[in-house]
């Protein structure tokens, strides 16, 4: 696993340089960074922000990370101007429960999420994500990736607008055929006690 585990840490510093780039424009305010693991990119993105994780916040951690179940946001109603879920709602194990929370705690959220286009992509998705899951033991939800279809499906099950859709294909190394799609969505009503 030595070189592998050399390949994705590779892969991981140039992806946060171009994470960055691409969320700044759409953060404002106190925001939520959910599954921020590490902290870096949501500490260089110019905000007031603090992580939650369903993992051990590793000794590195550059932002307040707190420790939650995955469902259930440990945070007051409408709390922060931004919800930031980068990469990380395709781990969830119950993504309907998690994204309801992030409606409730947030204002506006932004989500960046892997996306596939073809069903080669998706089992590339899929086999990289298994390996790097094991590397640093995190939730791995062979469900939990979705098609822009799929996951327009997914937003349209609750109370939301979405008001942007952008892909984003050069963000990881082209070998490992995965696109990003950043989502905007605002809350349409109050989700608290759903």
């Amino acid at each position: 696993m030595g070189l592998l585990r050399g390949i994705v840490n590779w892969s991981d510093a140039g992806r946060a340089s171009k994470t960055v780039k691409l969320l700044q424009p759409w953060m404002r305010g106190k925001t939520l960074d959910v599954g921020s693991w590490d902290g870096l990119v949501a500490s260089r993105l110019g905000v007031d922000v603090v992580g939650i994780d369903v993992c051990d916040p590793p000794p590195n951690t550059v932002i307040p990370v707190q420790r939650f179940d995955g469902r259930t946001i440990p945070h007051d109603d409408n709390e922060f101007d931004t919800v930031l879920c980068c990469t990380a709602l395709h781990h969830a194990v119950d993504q309907d429960s998690l994204f309801r929370e992030m409606l409730r705690v947030g204002k506006r959220l932004v989500l960046l999420e892997d996306s596939y286009d073809t069903m080669t992509e998706r089992s590339s998705v899929i086999l990289l994500h298994m390996i790097s899951s094991r590397m640093v033991d995190m939730p791995y939800q062979v469900n939990g990736f979705r098609s822009l279809l799929g996951w327009l499906n997914f937003f349209g099950k609750f109370p939301c607008r979405l008001t942007a859709c952008e892909r984003y294909p050069g963000i990881m190394p082209v070998w490992y055929g995965l696109n990003h799609y950043l989502f905007e969505i605002e809350p349409l009503a109050s989700t608290s006690g759903s």
